[in-house]
C-alpha cells in the first residue's frame, strides 16, 4: 500500500511558452496558474479566449518561433483565477464526500468541451461548497483542462487540495497503461492521504467500450484532523460498468463483488469508518430491483436522500444531454460492516455556470482539441453544465468515541449418533484381529441383528454376538461386526504429465432435511470409484455435509486412504484448530489426492441467495497443490475445488456470478506461476443443458475453458435414469476445467460417468404423511415408496412427487396433481405443483405459494429501502417515499380484498408536486 510521499503530485513546474523562455509581455510574475494559447482559430488569440476558460486575461504578444499550428499573428497568456477561501471544516467526526463524474471522455469518442468545463470545474465546487473534505472524480481520462500544461489536480491543489491519487490504471512507476485506457478515477483530499492502494475491475462487458479502459477501485485512508481531534475514514471511489441491456447489470454486480473483497483484503479495523462511492451506474429511478443488488453485495447503505433533486443524471434539464426523465447513478454510501455514522444524508447537487461557448461535435481530424470557433466544430454550442452527471454530496456524523457491537455467536451443525460400542472394549466376537476398517452395528429395527445388515453398506460380515451393555437404542439382542472390503488396486499412474481430476457431489446432506441413502452410498462409494477409474489422480468432493458412512466411527476419508488415498483436506468451512463452523453448517466440499498435497487454503464464498438453504451453509473455495511425482518428473498441479449457489429463480443466477468472480479473485491473491496449471472444478450448477447463456457467463467470468466433452453421457444431473431422482430430461452442472491465463493443456477432455452398483436398499423419505398416506397403485414399480418396509423401517411419501409420471391426480402426493397435455403443461403426463394447475390464479405483483398442501396467492414483495427518498404518487393522493414501495403497497392492497384493482401510478413526486404540474396528473 502506498503512503503519502507516493502519491503526492509535484506541483513545482514553470508553466513556460513551447521554446521554455520565461514568461514574456514584458516579462510579468512567474505567480500564479498561467496558460499561452498559441493555437486559436485564424492565430489571432485576444482576451475573449481566455474567457472560454473562465480564466482572467495577463497579456498579448506577436508569436515569434514555429508552433504546431500557428508561425505568426498572436498568442494569449491566459491566468486561472484566484483561489476561492474554503469554508472552516466541519468537525473530525463528520466527513463530507463529493463524487463527481465529470465527462471527460478522450477526444476519440467526441467533443463535449472537456477543456472549458474541466478547467472551470475546482473554482465553482469550492464556491458551492467550500467544506467539502474528499472528492472522489470519474472519467478524467486525459488529466483535465491543459492536461500537459495546467491540469485538473493542480487546479484542485491552487484551492488547497493537494492530495491527489494518481490516475487508476496507470502504473505510476511506469506510467503504463493496464488496459488501452487508463481509468479515469482518482481521489482529492483537503486532509492528508496516509495510505493509498488501487485495483482494476476483472469484470468487464466483452463489447463495449468499458473493456478498453482501466476502470477500477481506487482507496484512500484519510486522516482529518480538527481542534486537535484526529479521525482516519478509508474511502473507496470507483466507477462502474456503463450503459446497460445485455449482461451489463451482471457484470455490474460482480464488480461491486470486487469492491466488497477488496475492502476485505485491506483488513480495515471495524470501528473505523468505510465508505463507498462514485458513479455506480446502478439506477434507483428506472431499475431499483437491480440498484439494491448492486448495493447489497457491497453491503453498503445509501444515506437518506435530501435536497430537492432525484436524479444525478437530468436528460430533461442538463444542457449536456437531452431526452426524457433521469436516472440516479451516483452514489455515497457507507458500509454496514464498519463504524455507522450517527446521521447521514446524500444530496445531488447541480453545479452550474453562467451561459459558455463549447465544441459539442467535430469534424474527424487528430482527435484532439477543438475550439467553439474552429471550422472544424461541427457543432457550437452554449451550456451551462460542467457535466451530464450532478455531483453527490454524503454528509455522515459519526461518533465521538467509536464503539463496534461483538460477533454473533456461531453455531455447530447437527450430528448423528455414535455407532460403536459405548464401552469401549476390545473387538469381541472370540476377539478377532483388530485390523481393517469395522464397525459393529447395535441399533437395528427390533434389535435383531445379522449378516444382511452388513450388506445394506457393502460391507463383509465378521460376526454376531448378543448386545450385552445398555446402548443408545438396544438394551439386549443382538449386534453384528460388519468391516469394509478390502481395498482396490489402484491401475499403474498416467504419466506427471498428465492429470485426472473427478468432481463428485455426493448427496450426503444433514438427516434435518430428508433420508437418502447417505449412509448406504457413501459406504459404497470409495470402492466403486476406484473400481471404475482406478487411475483417477485427484477427487473433488461436495456435499459431504456429515463426514460419509459412519461419521464417528468410520468416515468417507477413512475409506479413501484405505484405497490409497492418503491426502485429505478438511471440509470446507470448519476451523481445524477450533472446529467451529463459519456458518449454521460446513461447506461439504473436501478434495481427495493420490499424490502429496504440497499446499492448501480455502475461503468461504460471501456471495449467497438470501431466501435459501444455501444461506445457512459455508460453501467455498478449496484450493491445493498437487505435486505429482511419476518416473522421476515431478510436476505441480493448482486445483479449487468449490459448490456454487443451487437452484435457480430469484437473485440465484446472478448470486453464481458472483461466486464465479470469488473464485477469480482467490487465484489471483495466490500468485500461481502462469506457467503452471490451474483446474477449477466442482459442481458450479450452471446448467449447459438448459441455460447455455448463464453457464458460459458463468465460465467467462472464472475465465476458464471446459474440455471437449467425451463419452455417451450429455448430462451429469439425470432426471430420467437416476434412481435417487425423477422427472424428465437432465442437466449438465458438473466441471472440471482449465483457467486461461496459465499453462494450458495440449489436449483436454470431460466426461460425465455414471457409477452404479447391484440394486440394494435406502430409506428415502422420513413418516412426513398424514393419516390419509396410501400407496399409489403402481408402488411395485418404486418399491421405496411403499406405506411402510417393516425389515428397514421406511415409510411411503405419501403418492408421487413433483416430477415423477403419473396417470391420474389420485397417485400424486397431496398439493399436487398430474398435469395434462390439455392444459398447456409442457411436463404432462407427471405430478405437478397445485401452483401450476390451469385454474389457479394470482394477479400482478402476486406469487402462488403452497402452504398445507394447499396454493394460496403471496405478495411477490421488493426488498426497498427506506432511506431512498425518490417519492412517487399513488391513486387516491397517496405518496410513497420511493416506486418500490408503492409496488409492494399495491401488492398487500390487492390481497386484502378479492376484486380490488391495481392502483395507478400517478407520477414522480409528491402527490402535490404531480398536481402542481399543470394541474393534472401525469400518467407514467
Amino acid at each position: 500500500m502506498e503512503q503519502l510521499a507516493d502519491i503526492m503530485v509535484d506541483y513545482g513546474t514553470l508553466h513556460k511558452n513551447p521554446l521554455g523562455e520565461e514568461i514574456a509581455c514584458d516579462n510579468p510574475s512567474l505567480e500564479g496558474l498561467r496558460v499561452w494559447l498559441d493555437d486559436v482559430p485564424g492565430c489571432l488569440a485576444n482576451e475573449s479566449y481566455c474567457a472560454l476558460y473562465d480564466f482572467n486575461y495577463i497579456c498579448t504578444e506577436p508569436i515569434t518561433y514555429e508552433g504546431e499550428t500557428c508561425n505568426n499573428g498572436t498568442r494569449v497568456l491566459c491566468e486561472a483565477k484566484p483561489p476561492v477561501p474554503l469554508s472552516d471544516p466541519t468537525p473530525a467526526t463528520t466527513i463530507k464526500v463529493l463524487s463527481y463524474n465529470i465527462l471527460e471522455l478522450n477526444y476519440i469518442y467526441w467533443q463535449s468541451g472537456q477543456r472549458e468545463r474541466t478547467c472551470r470545474l475546482p473554482y465553482l465546487i469550492f464556491e458551492n461548497i467550500g467544506d467539502v473534505d474528499v472528492i472522489i472524480f470519474q472519467e478524467l481520462m486525459m488529466g483535465g483542462c491543459f492536461p500537459d500544461v495546467l491540469d485538473l489536480r493542480e487546479l484542485l491543489a491552487h484551492h488547497g487540495f493537494i492530495y491527489n491519487t494518481p490516475t487508476v490504471g496507470i502504473d505510476a512507476q511506469e506510467n503504463e497503461l493496464i488496459r488501452l485506457e487508463n481509468g479515469g478515477g482518482f481521489t482529492s483530499s483537503r486532509w492528508p492521504i496516509v495510505a493509498h492502494d488501487e485495483a482494476v475491475l476483472l469484470a468487464v462487458y466483452r463489447t463495449d467500450t468499458d473493456l478498453f479502459s482501466s476502470k477500477g477501485i481506487d482507496y484512500v485512508n484519510v486522516e482529518k484532523t480538527v481542534d486537535d481531534v484526529t479521525r482516519n475514514y478509508h474511502i473507496f471511489g470507483t466507477h462502474l460498468q456503463s450503459r446497460d441491456g445485455g449482461m451489463r447489470p451482471e457484470v455490474r454486480i460482480v464488480q461491486a463483488s470486487e469492491m466488497r473483497f477488496f475492502l476485505q483484503r485491506l483488513d480495515i479495523p471495524a470501528n473505523e469508518p468505510v465508505i463507498f462511492g462514485g458513479d455506480f451506474n446502478a439506477d434507483y429511478v428506472e431499475m431499483p430491483e437491480h440498484a439494491e443488488a448492486v448495493l447489497h453485495v457491497m453491503d453498503v447503505t445509501v444515506p437518506e436522500i435530501v435536497g430537492d433533486l432525484r436524479v444525478t443524471y437530468d436528460r430533461e434539464n442538463n444542457t449536456l444531454i437531452s431526452g426524457d426523465g433521469g436516472s440516479w447513478l451516483d452514489y455515497v454510501t457507507y458500509h454496514n460492516q464498519h463504524l455507522q455514522p450517527t446521521k447521514a444524508t446524500l444530496e445531488s447537487i447541480r453545479i452550474t455556470d453562467d451561459p459558455f461557448w463549447i465544441c459539442n461535435r467535430a469534424r474527424l481530424r487528430d482527435f484532439s482539441y477543438e475550439y467553439p470557433n474552429s471550422e472544424n466544430c461541427r457543432t457550437p454550442m452554449q451550456v451551462i453544465d460542467l457535466s451530464d452527471h450532478y455531483c453527490v454530496l454524503g454528509t455522515m456524523d459519526f461518533p465521538l468515541e467509536p464503539t463496534i457491537s461483538s460477533a454473533s455467536t456461531m453455531f455447530r451443525y447437527y450430528t448423528v449418533a455414535l455407532h460403536k460400542n459405548p464401552s469401549g472394549e476390545e473387538i469381541a466376537c472370540d476377539n478377532p484381529s483388530l485390523e481393517g476398517l469395522r464397525v459393529w452395528l447395535d441399533d437395528v429395527p427390533d434389535c435383531l441383528a445379522n449378516e444382511s445388515y452388513c450388506a445394506l453398506y457393502d460391507f463383509n460380515y465378521i460376526c454376531t454376538e448378543p448386545i450385552t451393555y445398555e446402548g443408545a437404542k438396544c438394551n439386549n439382542g443382538t449386534r453384528v461386526l460388519c468391516e469394509a472390503k478390502p481395498p482396490v488396486p489402484l491401475s499403474d499412474p498416467t504419466p506427471a504429465t498428465t492429470i485426472k481430476v473427478l468432481s463428485y457431489n455426493i448427496l450426503e446432506l444433514n438427516y434435518i432435511y430428508w433420508q437418502s441413502g447417505q449412509r448406504e452410498r457413501t459406504c459404497r462409494l470409495p470402492y466403486l470409484i476406484f473400481e471404475n477409474i482406478g487411475d483417477v489422480d485427484v477427487i473433488i468432493f461436495q456435499e459431504l455435509m456429515m463426514g460419509g458412512c459412519f461419521p464417528d466411527v468410520l468416515d468417507l476419508r477413512e475409506l479413501l486412504a484405505h484405497h490409497g488415498f492418503i491426502y485429505n483436506t478438511p471440509t470446507v468451512g470448519i476451523d481445524t484448530q477450533e472446529h467451529e463452523l463459519i456458518r449454521l453448517e460446513n461447506g461439504g466440499g473436501f478434495t481427495s489426492s493420490r499424490w502429496p498435497i504440497v499446499a492448501h487454503d480455502e475461503a468461504i464464498l460471501l456471495a449467497v441467495h438470501r431466501t435459501d438453504t444455501d444461506l445457512f451453509s459455508s460453501k467455498g473455495i478449496d484450493y491445493v497443490n498437487v505435486e505429482k511425482t511419476v518416473d522421476d518428473i515431478t510436476r505441480n498441479y493448482h486445483i479449487f475445488g468449490t459448490h456454487l449457489q443451487s437452484r435457480d429463480g430469484g437473485m440465484r443466477p446472478e448470486v453464481r456470478i458472483i461466486q464465479a468472480a470469488e473464485m477469480r479473485f482467490f487465484l489471483q491473491k495466490l500468485m500461481i506461476p502462469a506457467n503452471e496449471p490451474v483446474i477449477f472444478a466442482g459442481d458450479f450448477n450452471a446448467d449447459y443443458v438448459e441455460m447455455p447463456e448463464h453457464a458460459e457467463a458463468v465460465l467467462h467470468v472464472m475465465d476458464v475453458t471446459v474440455p471437449e466433452i467425451v463419452g455417451d453421457l450429455r448430462v451429469t444431473y439425470d432426471r430420467e435414469n437416476n434412481t435417487l431422482i425423477s422427472g424428465g430430461g437432465g442437466s449438465w452442472l458438473d466441471y472440471v476445467t482449465y483457467h486461461n491465463q496459465h499453462l494450458q493443456p495440449n489436449k483436454a477432455t470431460l466426461e460425465s460417468i455414471r457409477i452404479t452398483d447391484d440394486p440394494f436398499w435406502i430409506c428415502s423419505f422420513p413418516d412426513l404423511c398424514s393419516d390419509k398416506c396410501v400407496a399409489p397403485n403402481n408402488a411395485h414399480n418404486r418399491p421405496d415408496r411403499l406405506s411402510k418396509h417393516s425389515e428397514y423401517d421406511c415409510y411411503c411419501s405419501c403418492g408421487i412427487v413433483i416430477g415423477d409420471e403419473c396417470e391420474d391426480d389420485d397417485e400424486c402426493a397431496m398439493g399436487t396433481y398430474c398435469g395434462s397435455a390439455e392444459d398447456g403443461n409442457v411436463q404432462a403426463g407427471v405430478c405437478r405443483t397445485l401452483c401450476d394447475h390451469p385454474n389457479m390464479h394470482c394477479n400482478s405483483f402476486s406469487r402462488c405459494e403452497m402452504e398445507n398442501h394447499q396454493p394460496k396467492c403471496v405478495c411477490d414483495l421488493f426488498v426497498c429501502s427506506d432511506t431512498i427518498n425518490q417519492p412517487v404518487c399513488g391513486e387516491g393522493n397517496r405518496d410513497f417515499m420511493n416506486r418500490c414501495l408503492f409496488e409492494n403497497y399495491n401488492c398487500e392492497r390487492m390481497q386484502s380484498e378479492e376484486g380490488i384493482e391495481s392502483l395507478t401510478l400517478l407520477g414522480h413526486g409528491t402527490c402535490a408536486e404531480v398536481q402542481s404540474n399543470g394541474g393534472s396528473y401525469v400518467r407514467l
